[in-house]
């Protein structure tokens, strides 16, 4: 589970949030080499520990992103994840083990689109660690 809080400024009143899983890196400017996954192929993977899980909190098929929603100051949202999916290029007998090995301790990287009455939408990009020390004070 992944808790996403508004701790404030409380000025601001209803926020609306988008919440998208961004990549550990960019790669949608890598070359394509012969025998290498193409871009397109690069692009439906998610590159990190893990996805919201589709079909749950009307996630995107590929548990990219979430679609938007409310929160007032003080309030917070609760969205499922599941593990990320290795590529299927990946070979070997270990090959869910090496993909699981690769992001074991890699935070989960996030954007939140945010809006609000009278303000121009801003983007906060961060990143939580998985094993919740970012949490201080929550529920």
């Amino acid at each position: 589970m992944l808790y996403i809080r508004f701790d404030g400024p409380g000025t601001l009143g209803e926020i609306t949030v988008q919440i998208t899983i961004r990549d550990d890196v960019d790669r949608s400017r890598l070359p394509h080499l012969a025998g290498t996954p193409t871009a397109d192929q690069r692009a439906q993977v998610i590159w990190g520990p893990y996805r919201f899980r589709p079909g749950v909190d009307d996630a995107d098929p590929m548990g990219r992103s979430v679609p938007a929603f409310p929160l007032t100051p003080g309030d917070r949202h609760r969205l499922a994840l599941d593990p990320s999916l290795r590529p299927p290029w990946y070979e070997g007998n270990d090959r869910e083990q090496r993909w699981r090995e690769e992001y074991r301790h890699s935070p989960i990287r996030l954007v939140a689109r945010c809006t609000a009455h009278g303000h121009k939408p801003w983007d906060l990009a961060f990143a939580v660690p998985q094993d919740g020390a970012w949490a201080h004070g929550g529920e």
